[in-house]
């Protein structure tokens, strides 16, 4: 039978179950017989014990331990320290020198100037006879005044007889051999780097380029072709080359050539040597 002491009352828990147990023993009336006493305890499933003190460590051996670990830890630095490799000592760094700004030297803005400029175009019979007709027309106040005068003088010019147009027709004729002339002037006398800034500028601002016509049809003037060369065209416009390269066709027209007879042959140098002398005349005329 388990006797619980009043000791160990304080470390139960009440108010969770009741168990009633035999407590002690009783003498009565001379004889021995168990004297059963039962008391009420409420109780939980565990005690609630005081919880059990950690035993406490004499200071000296923390101070050792500390003093243990400090010195095997310098210990450890000095020998890290002495197996490093020495640094080499860094060289000087060179001064940097100073960036100098670098001067922007503008280019001077290209200007087209008056004496640049290719002369006028001249202007057409019609054009003639409306600069007469206007001087004695009131000015146009408006676009649309303009278009209805030139309507009218449109309609009048129709209605004049050859004989009056040829007047206006004349007036035109010489303005244009003048201005053939002049034209040529400037075509062969400008220069084609300032041509080309001058065309820069103009399509910048929208305008037409300007192109020197003249001297385009002079280059147009090429040297004439050399009697085999006028023989090849001949061969090529009666013969059907479709479908063959242009070796194979050069290669026959070769042999076409030497087997050609002497006459037929001459024919053709003669046509390529009149040719040729014509335009040797005209290049020493321009």
């Amino acid at each position: 039978m388990t006797v619980f002491s009043s000791a160990l009352l304080p470390g139960l828990r009440s108010g969770m179950a009741a168990i009633r147990l035999p407590f002690a023993f009783g003498v009565r009336a001379g004889c021995i017989r168990p004297l059963t006493v039962t008391r009420t305890f409420y109780a939980s499933s565990r005690f609630g014990m005081p919880a059990a003190k950690t035993a406490s460590k004499p200071k000296g051996r923390k101070t050792t331990a500390k003093s243990s670990t400090a010195k095997k830890a310098t210990a450890k630095k000095t020998t890290a320290k002495k197996a490093a490799p020495k640094k080499k000592a860094a060289r000087k760094a060179a001064p940097k020198k100073k960036k100098t700004a670098k001067k922007v030297v503008k280019q001077p803005v290209f200007k087209i100037t008056q004496t640049m400029m290719p002369p006028k175009r001249p202007l057409n019979p019609f054009l003639h006879f409306a600069m007469e007709e206007k001087a004695s027309m009131p000015p146009a106040t408006s676009a649309s005044e303009a278009m209805e005068h030139m309507k009218v003088l449109s309609a009048k010019y129709q209605q004049l007889s050859p004989s009056q147009k040829k007047v206006f027709e004349d007036r035109a004729a010489q303005q244009s051999a003048k201005y053939a002339t002049a034209r040529a002037e400037w075509e062969r006398n400008i220069d084609p780097s300032t041509l080309r800034k001058m065309n820069k500028v103009l399509v910048a601002k929208g305008k037409r380029r300007l192109r020197r016509y003249i001297v385009m049809r002079e280059k147009e003037n090429k040297k004439p072709l050399t009697s085999f060369f006028r023989f090849y065209a001949d061969y090529r416009a009666s013969h059907d080359i479709t479908g063959r390269s242009l070796m194979d066709v050069s290669r026959d027209v070769g042999v076409a050539w030497k087997n050609l007879p002497a006459a037929e042959r001459e024919v053709y140098k003669q046509s390529a040597d009149q040719d040729a002398a014509k335009w040797r005349g005209a290049r020493a005329r321009a």
